[in-house]
């Protein structure tokens, strides 16, 4: 039932459920939500802003004045130590270096000296406070805090600039720094070039002494290994080498035929075959001898047979030599097996050897081969040494001859100027950061607002969430209507209330799932939804369409009943008094123009009526007095009576109240209704204000500001 009635949900402006079964996001929700709080968007903004703007603009003015310098490359190359020790400024980074030592604190130190008497008095006024002494200011601290060093992209210019609240200090300020800069490099000049004469001095003598040691080392080296050119030593080596490898080759293929022939052998052996038919074997000469000696003792024993018996003595003879001629061929293929058997081992021997010795003279060679890079790298090494020698030597004689020029590090550009307009504030930062800090802030609390609040608002979360269609949104009435009787008529005030009740009411009596409803429950989730209202509401409504109606109140929990203008007996009464009637509980409402049976008495446990005979039995009787049955009950996540109610109901309608209960506890609500298997035929959502409607609801509302160019019954009002 359930899932039939979600297919006939209204479209929702593209954020239906998605199909893939991946959540959706409904931007149109976030949208509302951030229209909806749009005062606290604007509130936060102009507080935020206003603060910033304020903070930003009530600062003490500051002038900024600018000296330029430029750093030059020609005297730093005559003063360092060129392709040892070079800084000569040629990439970022050696320009970055230049950069750090014109911000040193020494300079620093130079400007704060400079600056006394009378200079220092204005320097510090705008510093000093109330009742506090000079000598608690420091003047370094201020002068380091509000100079910058920065150098222009691509140039060797660099910037100084000095902030002052008075922007004739801060001109004199920029201007000593400048001067302090070309004093400070001017003084440090006489010191490098001094200290890079005896430096030079001292590495070239330490030099001389490594390229002695190194040359020491390589004699040493040959002596310890007796030789005198390693070249000449491998290729005596590598052409031994060739000769072990030959011989060891050969040593190899006469073990491998060896080794062949004594396999053939103890094959020949295991199958009993004769050895002497072996090839290599019958080779021998005596072999061939005794097999040609028995060939002719068989063709005498073959001659005699002609003749003799067998017991002959000439027979008797002649097969006594055949057998001795075969025992001799035996015992000499034995005797031939056991020679290749001796060379087989001695082959083996000397393959072990050859290989060894091929194996040490490898070993050998490669060692020489080591200490010859060992005394390669030494080589370079003594190669490199000479050379950075000599290079400093020349540097020597290079250098002392510089230091006769004078020539500066920096040159100034330009001098600082007095500033005419402040540096800071300036307005329109003050306005962007205004801007900025406001809309930041203020996206961020309304954004905040719409992350916590998990209430249900958005169709998609009623369709989506809940898995049920939406038969109508309410908007919220005016006032607080505190009967049915203000309900009725708050109600035909409001011509899209009443068409979206009229509407509802329809759509039930036309679809075949609810057509034949009689008893309908009407509940939410939690308290103050409207439940109780549109109870009344859709009575009044079934009435219309001329079913005759019973609004039955189930609420007996609440304290008062809205649909009883005065105290009277009600449903509980009869409950619980076989003396009181049906008939006598049930009334007619003049507002709703429907019977109503009331609560009657407040009742703590009514599941037990609800679950008694007496109340089935009534409910059976009633259905056949009435066309519809409304049944307003307490809020179903509250209290279970709307559970023990469904039993004798043929289906449900759940209210919503715009923005009031969560979503996860309205979507539990539902499925525990949807487990009773009473079939839920849709939503009601109720309390929504105009301007909420048409953000949220536009299929709904789209056309509601159309309701009040007209009156009651679709005619134009009055002015």
């Amino acid at each position: 039932m359930t899932d039939d009635k979600s297919k006939n949900a209204p479209d929702n402006g593209g954020s239906k459920p998605s199909t893939s079964g991946l959540p959706t996001i409904d931007i149109k929700r976030y949208v509302a939500d951030f229209l909806d709080r749009i005062w606290w968007f604007l509130l936060t903004f102009v507080l935020v802003a206003g603060g910033i703007y304020y903070l930003m603009m009530s600062a003490t003015p500051l002038y900024k004045s600018t000296a330029s310098v430029q750093i030059l490359r020609q005297e730093d190359s005559r003063t360092q130590f060129d392709k040892v020790a070079d800084d000569t400024v040629r990439n970022t980074e050696d320009i970055n270096t230049q950069i750090n030592l014109l911000s040193s604190v020494q300079i620093i130190e130079r400007v704060a000296e400079r600056i006394e008497d009378e200079f220092k008095q204005d320097f510090l006024a705008p510093y000093r406070q109330i009742d506090q002494e000079e000598d608690d200011l420091s003047v370094i601290k201020i002068v380091a805090e509000n100079r910058k060093i920065s150098p222009a992209r691509l140039s060797l210019i660099v910037s100084i600039e000095y902030v002052h609240p008075n922007p004739e200090i801060s001109a004199r300020v920029a201007n000593l720094f400048a001067d302090e800069m070309m004093a400070y490099f001017s003084s440090v000049r006489n010191n490098v070039v001094s200290r890079a004469v005896q430096d030079l001095r001292e590495q070239a003598e330490i030099q001389r002494r490594k390229v002695e040691n190194i040359e020491k080392q390589l004699v040493d080296y040959k002596e310890d290994l007796q030789t005198i050119s390693f070249d000449q030593r491998l290729d005596i080596d590598q052409q031994e080498m060739i000769s072990l490898n030959a011989y060891a080759t050969q040593s190899n293929e006469v073990r491998d035929r060896l080794a062949t022939q004594w396999s053939m052998i103890e094959e020949a052996r295991a199958e009993e075959r004769p050895l002497y038919n072996l090839s290599f074997i019958s080779s021998s000469p005596r072999i061939e001898n005794l097999r040609s000696s028995i060939a002719s003792h068989r063709i005498e024993i073959a001659r005699l047979e002609e003749r003799y018996r067998h017991k002959h003595p000439r027979m008797i003879e002649a097969q006594e030599a055949l057998v001795a001629a075969e025992t001799e061929l035996e015992m000499a293929a034995d005797e031939a097996a056991r020679v290749i058997a001796s060379e087989l081992a001695q082959a083996e021997q000397d393959l072990v050897k050859a290989e060894e010795k091929v194996i040490a003279k490898k070993n050998e060679i490669i060692a020489m081969q080591r200490h010859k890079t060992v005394y390669d790298s030494k080589a370079r090494e003594l190669e490199v040494n000479q050379n950075l020698y000599q290079y400093l030597y020349n540097r020597i004689q290079e250098t002392e001859a510089q230091n006769r020029d004078d020539i500066n590090k920096l040159r100034i550009v330009d001098e600082a100027v007095i500033p005419l307009e402040p540096f800071t504030p300036k307005r329109m930062l003050a306005i962007a950061a205004a801007f900025m800090g406001g809309s930041v802030c203020s996206f961020g609390l309304v954004g905040a607002l719409i992350f916590i609040d998990d209430r249900v608002r958005s169709p998609l979360e009623v369709e989506q969430k809940f898995g049920l269609p939406i038969l109508g949104v309410m908007a919220m009435m005016k006032g607080k209507p505190k009967t049915i009787g203000d309900l009725t008529q708050a109600t035909e005030a409001d011509p899209q209330n009443t068409e979206t009740l009229n509407t509802a009411v329809a759509t039930l009596r036309l679809d075949p799932d609810s057509a034949d409803a009689k008893a309908i429950l009407v509940t939410s989730t939690i308290s103050n939804e409207g439940k109780s209202f549109l109870s009344g509401a859709l009575s009044s409504a079934f009435q219309r369409y001329g079913e005759k109606v019973l609004l039955i109140n189930c609420d007996l929990r609440a304290q008062e009943d809205r649909f009883a203008g005065e105290k009277r007996q009600g449903l509980a009464n009869y409950l619980k008094n076989d003396d009181v009637s049906l008939d006598g509980s049930i009334y007619r409402n003049k507002d709703l123009e429907c019977d109503v049976l009331p609560a009657g008495s407040h009742h703590n446990q009514p599941f037990i009526l609800f679950n008694s005979a007496k109340f089935k039995q009534m409910m059976e009787e009633l259905k056949t007095r009435y066309d519809r049955i409304i049944i307003d009950t307490p809020p179903a996540h509250l209290f279970g009576d709307a559970i023990s109610l469904l039993a004798h109901c043929d289906g449900q309608i759940f209210v919503s109240g715009f923005s009031r209960a969560r979503v996860g506890l309205a979507t539990k609500t539902v499925r525990k209704l949807q487990d009773t298997d009473v079939p839920i035929f849709g939503v009601l959502v109720n309390g929504v204000r105009l301007f909420q409607a048409k953000m949220y609801y536009p299929e709904y509302y789209h056309a509601y500001a159309d309701y009040d160019k007209y009156g009651k019954y679709g005619t134009p009002a009055k002015a």
